[in-house]
């Protein structure tokens, strides 16, 4: 009997739950189906604007003298005297002495050639005299014919004038060694290496010191062939032109300087595929800093183009294509034609219409046609390839 009623109740336990899931399926509450809302992409966009262009190049070279000599002693002999500055570093002006040499066996020679001269000179005198009183006994005899050379003393004659002019040669040279013993800057310059001291012996031809011009100094800038074909040139010689500014960083200042294009190097680097310009730049009296060796960078003007658009390079997807957001502020992807890319900043020549609006914000799921949500930021007043590069203009 007992387990009679241990089944009948299992039973209605099961048929409790059974009938209690169906109820709660019956009853569960459907969830409401709604189509999902994703916000638009906020982007910066820019709008196009062209404008007359000067090109930019940049590059960079090693300043270097224009000029830079090894000085050489044309008499050999001791030194006896240097001058003060005579050191690395040193400044001359042209024509002033660098050192002496013992000058006691070249003066010497100039006495022992100034005896030479006036012995040859009373030689001639004494000559000219006998070919005279040779002329007169020729004409007292009344002789036919014409007298000889020898019997009027010609041959003597001329050899008494060359041993003048001999002479007078060998103490003009005298003389010039001389004033070789003095050791003079041949232009205005500065001391690169002295090679001798006081007291030494400093042999014919032997090394003085090593010395380079004062200012303005040159550099050499290698540029593309691209750029290369930037440059301004005048129209009948080919011969390139433009300004440059050049930039230097020592610690936590900066310098500028000034400087013009004066020629181009007739030669394509064959490694590199460069050329080079060689520009010259001016030193102030204060730019101690601007010595041979110095790494400078440089921005060269080009042509001035007529009509180009500065974009930001962000707005690119690759170096040809370009991010528009069109009037439904949709993405359009537009191939463009460019000029060239300097740094950040890329010239557009055209592909692109004045007032359009290129997108600046890099999107990862960047798709044709998508729909953003567009703020417009104005070009900026001063390009990053500009920054750090204004010099006031030069004073007149």
């Amino acid at each position: 009997m007992k387990r009679w009623i241990k089944w009948m109740m299992g039973l209605g336990l099961l048929a409790f739950g059974a009938g209690l899931s169906v109820l709660l399926v019956k009853t569960k509450p459907e969830a409401r189906k709604e189509s999902e809302s994703r916000p638009s992409p906020v982007v910066q966009v820019m709008p196009v604007r062209f404008e007359s262009v000067s090109v930019k190049l940049p590059t960079q070279g090693l300043v270097e003298a224009r000029q830079r000599t090894r000085l050489a002693a044309e008499v050999g002999g001791r030194v006896v005297k240097v001058a003060p500055q005579f050191e690395v570093g040193g400044r001359f002006a042209e024509g002033e002495p660098l050192l002496w040499i013992d000058a006691a066996d070249y003066e010497a020679a100039v006495a022992q050639a100034e005896a030479t001269v006036a012995e040859a000179k009373l030689a001639l005198a004494d000559e000219q005299a006998r070919a005279e009183q040779a002329r007169r006994d020729w004409d007292a005899l009344k002789m036919k014919g014409e007298a000889s050379d020898l019997t009027l003393r010609r041959p003597q004659l001329a050899r008494a004038e060359a041993a003048v002019k001999a002479a007078e040669s060998a103490l003009a040279k005298a003389r010039r060694d001389l004033e070789r013993t003095q050791v003079r800057a041949p232009y205005a310059g500065q001391v690169a290496a002295v090679s001798v001291e006081l007291g030494g012996f400093v042999a014919p031809g032997g090394a003085v010191a090593e010395f380079y011009s004062a200012p303005p100094h040159e550099i050499r800038l290698p540029l593309s062939l691209d750029d290369w074909s930037l440059l301004n040139r005048d129209g009948k010689t080919g011969q390139v032109s433009g300004e440059v500014v050049f930039r230097a960083e020592a610690g936590i200042d900066t310098h500028l300087w000034r400087g013009r294009v004066v020629r181009q190097e007739g030669e394509i680097e064959r490694d590199s595929r460069s050329l080079y310009v060689v520009a010259e730049i001016e030193a102030g009296a204060d730019d101690s800093i601007l010595q041979p060796g110095l790494f400078l960078q440089a921005r060269l003007s080009g042509r001035e183009v007529p009509k180009a658009a500065r974009v930001p390079f962000r707005a690119f997807v690759d170096l040809e294509r370009v991010v528009l957001v069109d009037g439904e502020n949709r993405i359009r992807i537009r191939p463009v034609k460019v000029l060239r890319r300097a740094g950040e900043e890329v010239l557009v020549l055209s592909g692109i219409e004045a007032g359009e609006r290129v997108c600046l914000t890099q999107l990862s799921d960047l798709i044709e046609g998508m729909v953003v949500d567009p703020r417009e930021v104005e070009p900026p007043a001063e390009t990053e390839t500009e920054q750090g590069w204004t010099l006031s203009p030069p004073q007149s």
